[in-house]
C-alpha cells in the first residue's frame, strides 16, 4: 500500500518468498542457503579474528595503562568486533561491499597488531609465545583476505543481492532493496570510524582530562542518536529523521578536523607516536566517507 514504509515493503516481499528469514537487520538466508565454501570461509576467518582478539586481550591485560599503546590496543580490539560484523552480514545477505569492507579492514587490522607488538613497552614475559601467536594470526589474516579476494568476492560481484530477483523482477524494487541492505553496512562503516575516533582521544590511556571524558561522552551521545536517525530514515523512509541524520553529521566533521588539527599544531611531527599517525589516518578515512 502507499502508506508502506521501506522496511514494511521488504517484509511484505520477503514473507512471500520462501527461503529468506526476516530480521530487524533486513532479510537474511537460511542456514540451508549457505554453500559449504562460504561456511569454510566463515570458520576460517572467525579463527583469525579470535586469534586476534586474544592477542589483543593480553596486551591490555599487560600494557601499562597511561600508555598511548594501551589506547591503541582499545582500537584494535574494537576493530577485530567490527570486522566480525562486516563478515557476518557480508554473507549473511550476500553482500559485496561488506565484504569489500571486511578485506580492507583485515588488512588493516594485520598492520595495526604489527604496530601494536612492535611496541615500545614490553608487556610479556615470554615474547616468543607473543610471535607464535602473531604467526598464527598472520597465517589467517593472509588466508583470509585471499580467501575472500578471491574466492567469496567475485562470486558476489557476479551477481546481485543473493534475494533481490527471487523477491521482485522491477528494477524499482531491485533497487530500493539494494540500498536498504547497503544503507545499513555504509551506516556501520561509519560509526567503526567515529568510535575509532573517539577512542583515539585516550592518547594517554585510561587517564583522562576532564576534557577528553567530556569529548568522549559528548561524541558517543551524539554518535548513538545519529545511527538512531539514520535506520529510523531507513526503514520509515522519513524525511524528519535524515534531516536529523544530516544535521548530526556536521558535529562528527567539525570533530574529525579539531583532533587533527589539534596533533599537528600541539605536537612537532619528528616526536609523533604511531598513535598520532593512525588518528591523521583515521581522521581522513572518516572524512572522506562523507
Amino acid at each position: 500500500s502507499s502508506g508502506e514504509n521501506a522496511a514494511a515493503k521488504l517484509e511484505n516481499l520477503v514473507g512471500r518468498t520462501p527461503g529468506p528469514l526476516k530480521t530487524p537487520l533486513g532479510p537474511i538466508r537460511s542456514y540451508a542457503e549457505v554453500s559449504r565454501t562460504e561456511w569454510a570461509f566463515v570458520a576460517f576467518s572467525l579463527i583469525g579474528l579470535v586469534i586476534s582478539i586474544g592477542i589483543t586481550s593480553e596486551r591490555l591485560a599487560t600494557l601499562p595503562k597511561g600508555t598511548d599503546d594501551y589506547s591503541f590496543a582499545i582500537m584494535l580490539f574494537w576493530s577485530n568486533i567490527a570486522c566480525i560484523w562486516h563478515l557476518g552480514i557480508g554473507v549473511a545477505q550476500q553482500l559485496a561491499f561488506d565484504i569489500i569492507v571486511f578485506i580492507v579492514s583485515a588488512v588493516f587490522l594485520e598492520i595495526y597488531l604489527i604496530v601494536n607488538l612492535a611496541s615500545t613497552h614490553e608487556a610479556n614475559l615470554l615474547p616468543s609465545l607473543i610471535y607464535v601467536r602473531f604467526g598464527f594470526a598472520t597465517f589467517f589474516f593472509l588466508g583470509m583476505v585471499a580467501f575472500s579476494g578471491l574466492g567469496i568476492l567475485p562470486s558476489y560481484c557476479k551477481q546481485p543481492t543473493w534475494f533481490v530477483f527471487r523477491l521482485n523482477a522491477a528494477r524499482a524494487k531491485q533497487r530500493m532493496i539494494r540500498t536498504f541492505c547497503s544503507s545499513l553496512s555504509l551506516i556501520v562503516l561509519d560509526v567503526q570510524l567515529q568510535v575509532s575516533m573517539i577512542i583515539l582521544v585516550m592518547d594517554t590511556g585510561v587517564y583522562l582530562s576532564t576534557f577528553d571524558i567530556c569529548v568522549i561522552v559528548t561524541g558517543a551521545i551524539t554518535l548513538s542518536v545519529w545511527v538512531w536517525a539514520g535506520i529510523m530514515a531507513r526503514n520509515k523512509e522519513s524525511t524528519c529523521w535524515l534531516v536529523v541524520f544530516g544535521i548530526l553529521l556536521l558535529p562528527n566533521v567539525a570533530y574529525i578536523i579539531f583532533r587533527m588539527q589539534e596533533i599537528a599544531r600541539e605536537t612537532p611531527r619528528e616526536s609523533w607516536s604511531i598513535l598520532r599517525h593512525i588518528i591523521i589516518a583515521c581522521g581522513s578515512l572518516a572524512l572522506l566517507t562523507r
